[in-house]
C-alpha cells in the first residue's frame, strides 16, 4: 500500500472509532452556577419563560421575551415553526457568564424532544444574552454554546 492510501485508511479508521465511541456526558458549559438571588437569577427566568413560551406554542408571550428591536423578527421564525413542529424543550444547568445590572449572559442545557418520536433527542447548549428593557430583562440574542 502506498503512503497516500496508508494515511488515507488510517483517518477513516479514527473517524469511524470516534463516531462509533459516543459520548453521552453533558455538554460542556461556560460559565459559574447560577446564584439564588442573583440579577442572573432574575434573567435566567426570562429564559425560562421564553421555554414555556415555545412549549406551550404561545407565539405572544414568546415574542414578548425578545428585546423590542427583535420582536418582529422573532414572530416571523416563530409563527411556522410552532404550526410545523412539535417539540418540547427542557432547561437545565444555568450558569453565568457575565452579569451587570443592566446585562447577563447564561449558558443553559437545553433538551429537545420532538413529540411525533420522528427525530433523536438532542442535547446541547445554548447561550443567551439579555439586556434590562423599561426595567426588565429581556432576551437580545441566543445562540448555540461555544
Amino acid at each position: 500500500m502506498r503512503l497516500p492510501y496508508k494515511i488515507l485508511f488510517i483517518g477513516i479508521i479514527a473517524l469511524l472509532m470516534t463516531a462509533c465511541s459516543a459520548n453521552d456526558d453533558e455538554p460542556t458549559q461556560k460559565g459559574e452556577p447560577l446564584e439564588k438571588g442573583s440579577i442572573a437569577e432574575e434573567a435566567y427566568q426570562v429564559v425560562e419563560e421564553n421555554n414555556d413560551a415555545a412549549n406551550n406554542k404561545d407565539i405572544d408571550m414568546f415574542v414578548n421575551t425578545y428585546v423590542e428591536k427583535m420582536q418582529d423578527t422573532a414572530r416571523k421564525q416563530v409563527d411556522k415553526a410552532f404550526e410545523e413542529t412539535n417539540f418540547q424543550h427542557e432547561l437545565s444547568s444555568p450558569k453565568v457568564i457575565e452579569e451587570s445590572e443592566g446585562y447577563v449572559a447564561l449558558s443553559v442545557i437545553q433538551t429537545t424532544i420532538d413529540l411525533t418520536g420522528e427525530n433523536e433527542e438532542i442535547v446541547d447548549v445554548v447561550e443567551h444574552e439579555l439586556i434590562k428593557e423599561n426595567g426588565k430583562f429581556k432576551i437580545e440574542l441566543s445562540r448555540p454554546g461555544e
